[in-house]
């Protein structure tokens, strides 16, 4: 019990003027004299009675104090006291403040939130979208990298998370947050499982095994967090705090997000990941124009075996239509061929302006000819300024027969001279886009990987503007390439109406198309009872630059 009586007596010394029990009533008149606490508070008698109360087994002496007195002790402990009081009261009204001012930041941003975040989105989903359409990978990847810093720059309003229980601005704007974390770190995801794809089909397709079979070990995890991306897309708590300004762009996604899924399953078949596909593809040379593109002079015979090409071989289109003369199989062909051939064959099945009706015809023709054992499961047409655009890329070749050079500047009028000018000593002068294609296959596997990207930009050019052009046996890859318009397939039109097409083909005219440049007119005069029509074609002979 003593010591607990000279610890509360030393924590009051600190306070009052008090030790060992005695008041000191010099040291309070000299600090408060003005309050008179001698009467009041501190009268002797009060503290008498109220010590005697605590102290049931001790008195407390009370006694005037003695002359001499350490002011300077009893003001350093009053100082120190009233220092450490000032100070936490500052500083709980400096967090007050600083609260305050962090929470009316908050309310002020409260109706512009989710607007503004929401249109940081949209520009993000379309750079990224811009950038993938370009194959530019890498920068797409630096778009969902600086919208994921986006979200967690608002995370200084994590401590403020319970106004969402108070506002539903608030309660949706933290519900998207958390959301757009979790999308954006799949789409970054997703993202390095195509800069991979990139790659690794471009080393399958060399032959390498093990890019092989990492190409579709990808492709299985791309499919699977593109499901799960979907997934958290389609959620309809999602769907339905979403702003205006988003809605319509998630709603697209998710329109979308079925085709994706099926170019996913495009790839795999068309890479033959289940079985061997055999390709042909047709060497057009738009120098003599057809209605596909070119006179098909050369093909290409190709097999795909689990991403990996094992068969690559060039062929002359006179050998299987000299096979179907052996064989003594006669076809008459169409009427305005009449003057320069009785029979037909597969170097004049591009006849058909509808690319699907010729891709038919050239496959029935090869596989009648038995010159190949294997079905053919597709066919694509390219045309020479697919290949002036490859050199663009892969660089000069060497053909060892004429030691010439063909670059992308020279290459169509290389081209011309070795079909036209040297036929007499040539015997097959159109075998030389046989040649320049086994050339630019090898040089193909040389190309650096950063140019790669370059690379898929010109066959999407070549594919937009129909100097390529792709026919499938099987109905659902060739469902998926129509859908794109990458088919060369006549559109349909709705009944009582049409579209205006002009088909030309060059029918023993030589190598002389690039030399022509030709103008279309359409005259439309609306009567009373109908639309008369008259189209005016122009053609200008246009000499070669020297």
């Amino acid at each position: 019990m003593k010591n607990s009586k000279k610890k509360f007596t030393s924590f009051l010394i600190d306070i009052w003027p008090i030790k060992n029990g005695e008041i000191d009533f010099g040291k309070v008149n000299q600090i408060k004299p003005s309050l008179n606490l001698k009467k009041s508070f501190f009268s002797p008698k009060k503290i008498e009675t109220s010590f005697q109360k605590f102290f049931s087994s001790e008195k407390v002496i009370i006694k005037e104090p003695p002359s001499s007195i350490s002011l300077f002790s009893l003001f350093k402990k009053l100082f120190i006291f009233y220092f450490i009081i000032i100070l936490i009261i500052f500083s709980f009204s400096a967090i007050l403040f600083f609260s305050q001012k962090t929470l009316k930041k908050v309310f002020f941003l409260k109706d512009n939130l989710l607007n503004s975040f929401s249109l940081n989105l949209k520009l993000k989903q379309a750079l990224i979208s811009k950038a993938l359409q370009n194959f530019e990978i890498n920068e797409a990847q630096k778009e969902i990298n600086s919208l994921f810093s986006l979200y967690q720059s608002f995370n200084f309003l994590t401590k403020f998370s319970f106004l969402k229980n108070f506002s539903q601005k608030f309660k949706n704007f933290f519900l998207l947050k958390e959301k757009g974390e979790r999308l954006t770190e799949t789409a970054q995801k997703i993202l390095i499982l195509i800069q991979k794809l990139k790659k690794e089909i471009f080393l399958s397709l060399t032959g390498d095994p093990y890019a092989s079979k990492n190409l579709f070990k990808n492709l299985e995890l791309l499919k699977k967090n593109f499901k799960n991306f979907k997934k958290e897309t389609t959620d309809s708590s999602f769907f339905s705090f979403l702003p205006p300004s988003l809605k319509k762009e998630v709603f697209l996604f998710q329109m979308k997000s079925k085709e994706i899924e099926e170019s996913f399953n495009f790839l795999e078949k068309v890479l033959a990941k289940e079985k061997p596909k055999t390709y042909l593809i047709l060497l057009q040379n738009n120098s003599e124009i057809r209605a596909t593109g070119g006179f098909l002079g050369s093909f290409v015979f190709l097999t795909l075996n689990y991403g990996r090409i094992i068969k690559f071989k060039v062929f002359d289109i006179y050998d299987p239509d000299g096979q179907l003369k052996k064989l003594n199989y006669q076809y008459i062909p169409p009427k305005p061929l009449w003057p320069i051939t009785a029979t037909w064959g597969a170097r004049d099945a591009n006849w058909f302006f509808d690319f699907p009706t010729s891709a038919k015809k050239i496959i029935f023709f090869l596989e009648k000819s038995g010159y190949f054992k294997e079905p053919i499961d597709g066919v694509f047409a390219v045309n020479t300024f697919f290949f002036k655009d490859l050199l663009k890329i892969l660089g000069p070749i060497k053909i060892e027969a004429s030691q010439k050079i063909i670059n992308a500047d020279n290459f169509l009028e290389t081209l011309e001279a070795e079909v036209e000018i040297h036929k007499r000593d040539n015997p097959h002068p159109k075998k030389i886009l046989g040649t320049l294609a086994l050339k630019l296959y090898q040089k193909f596997f040389l190309i650096k990987e950063k140019k790669i990207a370059s690379l898929l930009k010109i066959l999407k050019k070549n594919l937009i503007s129909k100097e390529i052009q792709i026919y499938f046996r099987d109905p659902e890859l060739q469902k998926f390439i129509e859908r794109y318009y990458l088919a060369g397939r006549m559109l349909a039109t709705p009944k009582n109406s049409g579209y205006l097409a002009v088909v030309f083909s060059n029918i023993a005219g030589g190598k002389t198309d690039l030399l022509i440049e030709r103008k279309i007119t359409l005259f439309s005069e609306i009567k009373a009872d109908r639309i008369e029509n008259t189209l005016e074609i122009d053609q200008f002979f246009k000499p070669p630059i020297k």
